[in-house]
């Protein structure tokens, strides 16, 4: 038996060093606020489950110790924790985690039944998962049927985050004030090794919180550990920068029960973003407009705030962790393959969401080169898509627009150097050209903001295409010089071995190029490494979702 107070408690024992660790542990914080009976009857009903996974249970008590003693007594296995019985359900579980020391956390309160059913199916497959991988609840010693009809979450809700800041707190406090009834979704929550305080932050929201300690690792990789920790039926992926509207959750839902041939849905950003400045809002004004531009399926898919039926991400292999090492063209790569699967994707303006990224001209340069253009070019443009018409003239289009800014370009230069008319005429020329390509975008942009706004966003579109093709020139470079990217020496010869620790490896997937000309039948047994890899290139993509087409 061991009684703790809240200072003692926050000095976790000393751990095995993470180089040594071959399998994650869980810790169960199990808060407690008012009777003591109802904790008894938790206790009682799944202490052995959790035991039987060697899960660290914690339990925190807002009252006195001596209403814990009999518990203490009947229950030696466990960390009592008592508080000052004013602590409010956030504080309990800042405490529990404090004294935690597991890669895993499970955060239960003691009257919430359906929950204590949640992570008695993780434990129960715990041992297993260990050593097969892949998700839990799927793993070789599954539930009996019994346990199986036990009411599981819909929606799993993932949400990466590394340093998350006040923009995490405000995503989950938006995520928090969702209409869909809270025991049809959980939140997953994957802490990628931050620095700051943002595990306590998620503790007061999370279901369940993975923390990788190494890393960080990127948003793809913490994607697929957080889903291997699911049990809903469809799994949604949100950005620890974006707030999703009240009904956002719901309507997703919604477009999924009465649409069973669509396999993801994906959500439209806000015109008006939460940050300040012209570049913010123009670059929100850009997504909503591609998002509206068509109602057919889309060719891609959104992590921002996308929600795809969990077999089908199974089936698609999920996220390519290899390849994309930071935020970058992950969510379009993995649009392709639910593509390849004939599954429809589809986005849905009722799925709202506001990105809180404040932009500036330095970061958005910076993200067009090399976390747009460079991976395409080394990694994402292997096979034009010719099934989609409205999006391969876009492409075209942009790729016209890049070709006819870098000639304005070099026209007005020599124009303004060497004095010459027909030189500065030749660069009028071209920005015409490419104000009657855009004519579409800055009419949308007028009906929105005003002509004093569209107006004002034709020196950023040109500064775009320029910096595109800058992107484009330099990503061709390094892939004839370095070839694809990789996770890594370390992680390759890793892989290679087929070392098994935690985190575990990135795993590495076939090279698309060597596959593209034979690919195998579409079965649900297939993975990311079973299709070849297909271009992004009739998208005309500029940010994450930028080619997305609603359906009205």
């Amino acid at each position: 038996m061991s009684l703790w107070s809240p200072e003692a408690a926050s000095k976790r024992p000393p751990t095995m060093p993470n180089e040594t660790r071959h399998q994650p542990g869980i810790s169960i914080v199990l808060t407690s606020s008012g009777e003591t009976a109802h904790l008894r009857r938790c206790l009682e009903s799944f202490s052995a489950c959790w035991s039987a996974a060697h899960a660290e249970v914690i339990v925190v008590r807002a009252g006195t110790c001596i209403d814990l003693a009999l518990l203490a007594q009947q229950f030696t296995n466990i960390v009592w924790i008592a508080t000052e019985s004013r602590a409010s359900q956030s504080d309990l579980r800042r405490i529990g985690l404090e004294r935690g020391n597991r890669d895993i956390v499970l955060f239960l309160d003691d009257r919430d039944s359906e929950r204590h059913q949640w992570a008695a199916a993780i434990c129960r497959n715990w041992l297993a998962w260990t050593n097969t991988g892949g998700r839990v609840m799927n793993a070789p010693t599954c539930c009996g049927e019994s346990e199986q009809a036990a009411p599981f979450p819909y929606v799993s809700v993932v949400m990466p985050v590394h340093d998350g800041g006040p923009r995490f707190l405000l995503a989950l406090q938006a995520l928090a004030l969702s209409d869909l009834p809270r025991q049809s979704w959980e939140l997953v929550i994957v802490d990628d090794a931050s620095n700051d305080e943002t595990a306590i932050v998620a503790a007061q929201y999370a279901d369940k919180l993975l923390r990788l300690r190494q890393g960080p690792r990127g948003p793809g990789y913490a994607r697929n550990r957080g889903f291997e920790l699911t049990l809903g039926e469809c799994v949604a992926f949100v950005n620890a920068d974006v707030m999703v509207a009240t009904d956002t959750l719901r309507n997703a839902v919604t477009v999924l029960t009465e649409h069973p041939d669509i396999g993801a849905v994906f959500g439209s950003c806000d015109a008006a973003p939460m940050m300040p400045g012209f570049l913010s809002e123009y670059r929100s004004l850009v997504q909503r407009y591609y998002h509206h531009k068509n109602a057919d399926d889309s060719l891609t898919f959104s992590s921002a705030c996308g929600v795809v039926r969990s077999s089908v991400f199974e089936n698609a292999g999920g996220y390519d962790e290899w390849h994309f090492s930071r935020r970058q063209l992950e969510d379009l790569e993995l649009g392709q393959r639910i593509r390849a699967l004939g599954e429809r994707i589809v986005p849905h303006s009722g799925v709202r969401a506001t990105h809180l990224r404040q932009w500036t001209l330095r970061r958005m340069i910076a993200t067009e080169i090399f976390d747009r253009a460079v991976p395409w070019m080394r990694l994402v443009k292997r096979q034009l898509t010719k099934d989609h018409v409205g999006a391969h003239r876009a492409g075209t289009a942009k790729k016209v627009n890049i070709v006819l800014c870098w000639f304005a370009a070099i026209c007005a230069a020599f124009a303004w150097s060497r004095h010459s008319l027909p030189l500065s005429i030749a660069a009028v020329a071209c920005v015409a050209v490419v104000l009657v390509n855009n004519a579409a975008q800055l009419a949308f942009f007028a009906r929105r903001r005003g002509i004093g706004f569209a107006a004002a966003s034709v020196p950023l579109d040109m500064i775009y295409y320029l910096i595109a093709g800058v992107g484009v020139l330099f990503g061709w470079i390094v892939r004839q010089a370095v070839g694809d990217p990789t996770p890594g020496a370390v992680a390759e010869a890793f892989a290679e071995m087929g070392t098994k620790r935690w985190p575990p490896v990135p795993v590495k997937r076939v090279a698309r190029s060597a596959i593209a000309s034979e690919r195998p039948p579409v079965t649900p047994q297939l993975g990311l490494s079973d299709f070849p890899l297909i271009s992004q290139d009739s998208l005309g993509k500029g940010s994450h979702d930028d080619s997305s087409q609603p359906i009205q």
